[in-house]
């Protein structure tokens, strides 16, 4: 029998094999797949070293950049500073030759003589540029006809090439010492590395918990490149500005999971020029003295202050107005004045417990403490001691006001003669009316010598519309009563009282006899009543029904028409310069000059005038010395120049222009308004206000002006071009005389940071 082959297990050897065979293939797939990825992840650890080792470099760039922009910044405002010094030395130098020049009428002046002048004014002052200002500055000779004579000037200028030239030096020198050595006022150690290198070096920033090593490094050309303050030198700063170049090595090292990399790059830092020019405008007009701009304030109209105020520097007021009170009207409870106040009518305190002090002069034409201006006071205080503390009246000073107190340090001056006047207007004296039952209830004191009271008051009788003129240059209401009393001592043998009627608040039908002529039916002069008078208050009889309590006149050197009290030797005394017949001054030139003051301040708005007798209609006022007033508004920083076409509001320091507010306050200002000015609110600044109208000060508000004539003039030379049709040069006197130099900077400042620093040399070094 024949055997058949068997076939078991051939299927299982065939998986085997195939199996086997697949798992070759596929381990040889993995053990591929496993290379492949090592060899990525070594190229990314490498590429993210190059990355951390390039943002180095980057770092690098951001501390420079930073530095360029500061550099340029502290460039500029050194520059500025520059730039400031030389104005102030310009302007002071010029105001110094001109006054030297009006000294010398006009003599011509030698440049060496110029420069001496120069030279002193720079004595003492701390510029940080003196050396490259005196280089800047020079000076021409011109001939100009005023009045038809020929004056030279010398005027002074800047050389415009010089100017540019100091500017670019100085930008260059700060920007370079500033990139380099940051303060070159500081003290650096030897081994101390140069700041901007020690920053770069300094700068660690972290990726994945690593850190880049970065080394900065400065070099010339090829000079080696160094990085300590030991080896930076003056002489190696010096051919980095002439190379107008900063080069900077920046190496930079990062490692990375065991991969190293390292940069290199040369960053260069271009040493720019100064780009911001400056135009130097010179006017060469000269600008005459205009007395309304001399003042801190000047108006037409009238002064109302409800509020306070503050004021530093002389005032002018007019009074021309149609209100009831005209002049300078006092309402508000504290007021100063530092300088001379002046009105062509009243200086009045109106409200009760009002403080008013004036230190300097008060020109008006009654001084009066209104009689419901209770408890307030007036001091009138020396400014300096010859010149100052006085008060001039051309008619009265009075004083209604019950428990008020008037102070004068210096003397009081009463111009008006009233030896043959026939109203109390045209009659100069002191009339105190603050009396309670006999006794009075204020206190005046006039403490400085060498007053002058050129009239005698009028007592409120009356007869044929004429007031009734009393003996007494100081007269105290009550005290008219010894013009009713018979006198045996009077030199007159007979004595002819005619009778006057009461003018009163009541209206009051009384009628009292009071003495006007004597036996020959002469009528009596200021003079022979006062005489009369005299008798009658010495004697003891009559002598306690009269009161002078609280009223203290200096007698010493007083010039006086009529009676006056003396506290010193406590009697009345008649003057020793009259006459019966007329009243002569002994001291007529000391009259006259008191006289030509009053008419200079009140009539002139303080340009001296030759006149001797006492004017009625003013010379120049507000109106007579401007010309075109528009609307114009100039603003520069801390400058403000305003001029305004009729009625404004200055509220809080602003004034509202075109649904805007415009700031005033702190700042120096010119203020020019062709109609009223009401204040509201706080106002204060340094310069000079001018109103054609009136001036309104609410009740609440207050004004503070510091008047400075630099300022003054700094305001009108930077906008002369606008302002000088709006002043009349009526004047022979100069006040600014081509000191018109204006500095305008172009503003292309902008410097592009990238134009200023280039990389170049970039290179893989691992």
């Amino acid at each position: 029998m024949k055997l058949k082959k068997s076939k078991k297990g051939s299927g299982l050897i065939l998986v085997i094999m195939m199996f086997a065979f697949l798992s070759i293939v596929g381990m040889a797939f993995i053990s591929m797949s496993l290379s492949s990825y090592k060899l990525r992840a070594a190229k990314s650890n490498a590429k993210t070293g190059l990355y951390g080792a390039e943002s180095g470099i980057d770092e690098a760039y951001g501390i420079i950049g930073n530095k360029v922009d500061e550099s340029i910044k502290k460039g500029n405002n050194e520059v500025d500073i520059f730039m400031n010094e030389l104005s102030e030395d310009l302007i002071s130098a010029k105001k110094k030759v001109y006054e030297v020049q009006k000294k010398n009428n006009y003599n011509n002046l030698s440049e060496n003589d110029v420069k001496g002048i120069i030279d002193e004014i720079e004595e003492g002052k701390n510029y940080r540029y003196l050396g490259d200002i005196k280089s800047c500055i020079k000076l021409e000779k011109h001939k100009l006809k005023e009045n038809g004579k020929e004056k030279t000037y010398v005027k002074l200028y800047l050389d415009d090439n010089k100017v540019s030239q100091c500017q670019n030096n100085i930008f260059k020198d700060t920007y370079t010492e500033n990139i380099l050595q940051e303060n070159k006022d500081k003290s650096y150690s030897d081994d101390e590395m140069i700041p901007i290198l020690k920053e770069i070096s300094n700068c660690r920033f972290e990726m994945d918990k690593n850190k880049p090593n970065i080394n900065a490094e400065i070099a010339i050309g090829n000079d080696k490149y160094i990085n300590l303050i030991k080896d930076f030198n003056d002489d190696y700063l010096n051919k980095l500005k002439q190379n107008k170049k900063i080069p900077i090595r920046i190496n930079s090292k990062f490692k990375y999971k065991g991969v190293n990399k390292q940069v290199k790059a040369d960053y260069i830092i271009n040493i720019p020029p100064y780009n911001k020019s400056y135009y130097a405008k010179e006017d060469n007009q000269i600008v005459h003295k205009n007395p309304v701009f001399m003042k801190a304030i000047s108006i037409d109209g009238s002064m109302n202050i409800g509020g306070k105020v503050d004021i530093d520097g002389d005032v002018f007021v007019k009074g021309n107005n149609e209100k009831v009170d005209k002049g300078i009207i006092i309402s508000g409870t504290e007021n100063n004045f530092k300088g001379n106040v002046v009105t062509n009518k009243d200086f009045k305190i109106k409200s009760p417990g009002s403080n008013c002090t004036v230190i300097g002069n008060i020109f008006a034409n009654n001084v009066l403490l209104d009689k419901y201006a209770q408890k307030s006071i007036l001091r009138v205080e020396k400014k300096d001691e010859n010149k100052s503390g006085n008060v001039y009246t051309q008619d009265d000073l009075e004083i209604d006001a019950n428990s008020s107190k008037t102070e004068i340090q210096g003397a009081y001056y009463g111009l008006n003669n009233g030896d043959k006047s026939t109203d109390a207007g045209s009659s100069s004296s002191i009339n105190i009316n603050a009396v309670q039952n006999g006794k009075v209830t204020c206190s005046l004191e006039v403490k400085g010598k060498g007053s002058i009271i050129m009239g005698t008051a009028y007592a409120d009788f009356e007869k044929d519309s004429k007031k009734y003129q009393t003996g007494e240059s100081v007269a105290v209401k009550g005290n008219y009563r010894a013009y009713s009393i018979p006198s045996d001592k009077n030199p007159f043998s007979e004595y002819i009282f005619d009778y006057y009627k009461l003018i009163a608040d009541d209206k009051t039908d009384l009628v009292v006899g009071l003495i006007s002529k004597d036996g020959s039916s002469k009528n009596l002069n200021a003079f022979e009543k006062s005489k009369y008078f005299e008798d009658i208050v010495s004697s003891e009889d009559y002598k306690s029904i009269f009161n002078w309590d609280g009223i203290n006149v200096n007698g010493v050197s007083c010039i006086h028409l009529g009676a006056i009290y003396s506290k010193e030797n406590d009697k009345v005394t008649t003057s020793t310069s009259a006459s019966s017949d007329n009243f002569i001054i002994d001291n007529l030139g000391v009259v006259s000059e008191k006289i030509q003051e009053f008419n200079t301040q009140v009539y002139n708005m303080g340009e001296k005038i030759n006149s001797m007798e006492l004017l009625s209609s003013s010379k120049k006022t507000v109106d007579t010395q401007l010309d075109k007033i528009d609307n114009i508004t100039e603003i520069d920083g801390k400058n403000v120049v305003i001029l305004r076409k009729g009625n404004i509001t200055i509220e809080n320091g602003k004034l509202k222009l075109n649904d805007k507010d415009l700031e005033i306050n702190n700042k120096n200002a010119l203020i020019i308004v062709d109609g009223d000015l009401n204040i509201k609110g706080n106002l204060n600044f340094k310069g000079t206000l001018i109103v054609k109208g009136n001036l309104q000060i609410e009740n609440g508000a207050s004004l503070t002006i510091k008047y400075d004539e630099n300022v003054v003039r700094s305001l009108i030379s930077q906008n002369y071009g606008k302002l000088k049709n709006v002043f009349k040069n009526n004047s022979e006197e100069i006040f600014d005389t081509l000191n018109k130099t204006q500095f305008d900077m172009d503003g292309h400042s902008d410097i592009v940071l990238n134009n200023l620093i280039q990389m170049k040399n970039w290179k893989i070094i691992k």
